[in-house]
């Protein structure tokens, strides 16, 4: 009884009456989170686009070079969810340089685990000859960025070591089991509108799309990859704050209960 109160409880924040203000405080974690994001590691975004471009612009790119083109290119994305989840984070400490780096432990664990995954699926890479499609990408990143938000909140807030990973990962799907209706809202939601809007882009909404039917096909998949890449993790920023909203209301409202 008490998880179906729950759900119907996470459901009363998208009423008109609590989504103003709701949705007042999730633009203004957006804000800031932006200005401290894109005002520190801009730079990132810019060598995303051109080490996944890179293969394609390359003639002579042997199976070597193509490797290390997807290693710096996982690599450059871990980096910049990382650093969007301490800019989201709530914290009094000023957002520099110095705040970003007394994380390096929390860094270090996630990429080691971030590695060992990567490791894991090209062993098994048969499972899916296909690989990622663009479809995927932005249907499913922002409802995984909407529970990786929670979880990065729980794991950043304790000190760090694999203990700590795993006991966030417990309080994670704590929190997801008895409010799972706004996670489910937020990410497929989400997902929804940011494939809405990468397919009217595609489509020639946008004048995105002269410039890529000037050259062949192969150019224009891959460009529509890179881009819909690096608007996949710009646009995780609209989960992202919205699960940081409800997130910080619910550890403030029950903080015993996690």
């Amino acid at each position: 009884m008490q998880l179906f109160q729950s759900w119907k409880e996470s459901l009363t924040v998208f009423t008109p009456k609590n989504f103003s203000l709701f949705g007042l405080v999730s633009l203004n974690i957006a804000f800031q989170t932006f200005k401290v994001w894109l005002g520190l590691f801009w730079y990132l975004f810019v060598l995303t686009f051109f080490v996944d471009l890179f293969p394609f612009f390359s003639f002579k790119v042997g199976p070597f070079s193509s490797s290390i083109s997807q290693i710096v290119s996982l690599l450059v994305t871990f980096i910049l969810f990382m650093t969007l989840y301490l800019s989201l984070r709530p914290s009094t400490k000023i957002k520099n340089y110095s705040y970003f780096r007394d994380y390096s432990l929390h860094a270090g664990i996630l990429g080691l685990l971030f590695l060992v995954k990567i490791i894991f699926f090209n062993m098994f890479s048969f499972l899916s000859s296909s690989g990622i499609d663009v479809f995927s990408l932005i249907l499913f990143a922002p409802f995984i960025v909407t529970i990786s938000t929670i979880f990065m909140f729980f794991y950043l807030d304790s000190q760090g070591s694999f203990k700590n990973f795993f006991a966030s990962a417990l309080r994670t799907l704590k929190m997801l089991w008895y409010w799972f209706p706004f996670f489910f809202v937020v990410g497929w939601g989400s997902g929804v509108l940011s494939l809405v809007i990468v397919y009217a882009f595609k489509l020639g909404f946008l004048p995105f799309v002269f410039f890529t039917n000037c050259f062949s096909f192969g150019f224009e998949f891959k460009f529509l990859w890179v881009f819909s890449k690096i608007f996949s993790i710009l646009f995780a920023i609209v989960p992202a704050s919205l699960s940081a909203a409800f997130y910080i209301k619910k550890v403030h409202d029950q903080p015993k209960f996690f």
